[in-house]
C-alpha cells in the first residue's frame, strides 16, 4: 500500500499480455461531437465507459481501446488511509497532493493511479452547460488557456488550479499519443503511457509532452 511505479507497471503489462487485442473504432482521437445517447453524455462526465454503446471515454475524448481505458482507470479508489506506509503519501492525503515517490495521487481521502486521473479530478467536467464566454466556447474540447476568461481547459474539463491545469495537458497529449499507438497495437497505448517497452511491437515509452512538469 500503495504500489510502487514497477509494481503497478507489472500488473498492467501481466494484464495486458493475458488480455485479448481489440479492433480499432476508426474514430478520431480529436473527436468530441456528442453522440446521440445518453449514455454517452454520462459516461464523458464520469470518464467512462458508456453502458448502452461501449463507447469510452476521457475528458471528452473518446477512446477507442478498452485495455487503455482501463488501465487509466480515472476514477478514485477507496483506501484505508490508516494503513499507509508511505510517508510521502500520508502528507499528500492531507493536502490532496500527488506522491512522487509511488507515483498515485489523492483528493478527499481517494487514490488515483496516475498523474493523468489525478490532474484531471483539480478540474470540472463542463461537457453540456452553456459557457458565456466566447473565448471558452471556442476553446472547449482543446488543451489551452482561455485568451478572454483565463480559465484553462483540457478536453472538457475546466481548470482554475493552473498547476494541476499544466499537469494534465501534459498528459492529455500523452494520451492522443497512447490512443494512435493503440489503433495498430492495442498493448501499445498502455504500456507506452505507463512507461513500459511494449510487449507485443516494441516501441518505446511515450515521453514527457516538451514543456511538462
Amino acid at each position: 500500500m500503495p504500489l510502487t511505479r514497477g509494481r503497478r507497471a507489472l500488473l498492467i503489462l501481466g494484464g495486458l499480455l493475458l488480455g485479448t487485442l481489440l479492433g480499432c473504432s476508426g474514430r478520431s482521437p480529436r473527436s468530441l461531437s456528442p453522440p446521440d445517447c445518453g449514455g454517452c453524455a454520462e459516461a464523458i462526465l464520469q470518464h467512462g465507459e458508456c453502458e448502452e454503446c461501449a463507447r469510452r471515454w476521457i475528458a471528452g475524448r473518446e477512446v477507442p481501446s478498452a485495455t487503455l481505458h482501463e488501465a487509466l482507470d480515472a476514477h478514485g479508489h477507496e483506501v484505508d488511509v490508516e494503513r499507509i506506509i508511505c510517508l510521502e503519501c500520508a502528507e499528500m492525503v492531507e493536502v490532496d497532493g500527488f506522491c512522487r515517490r509511488c507515483r498515485m495521487g489523492w483528493i478527499g481521502e481517494q487514490l488515483y493511479y496516475s498523474e493523468f486521473s489525478w490532474a484531471l479530478h483539480h478540474g470540472t467536467v463542463r461537457s453540456e452547460e452553456p459557457l458565456e464566454c466566447r473565448g471558452c466556447r471556442e476553446l472547449r474540447g482543446e488543451a489551452g488557456t482561455c485568451g478572454r476568461c483565463g480559465t484553462g481547459w483540457v478536453g472538457v474539463v475546466a481548470f482554475d488550479d493552473q498547476s494541476a491545469h499544466r499537469i494534465a495537458m501534459r498528459e492529455f497529449r500523452r494520451l492522443e499519443e497512447a490512443i494512435e499507438r493503440s489503433r495498430s497495437c492495442d498493448p501499445c497505448g498502455a504500456t507506452s503511457f505507463f512507461g513500459v517497452l511494449c510487449p507485443t511491437c516494441g516501441s518505446r515509452p511515450i515521453p514527457p509532452a516538451v514543456g511538462g512538469r
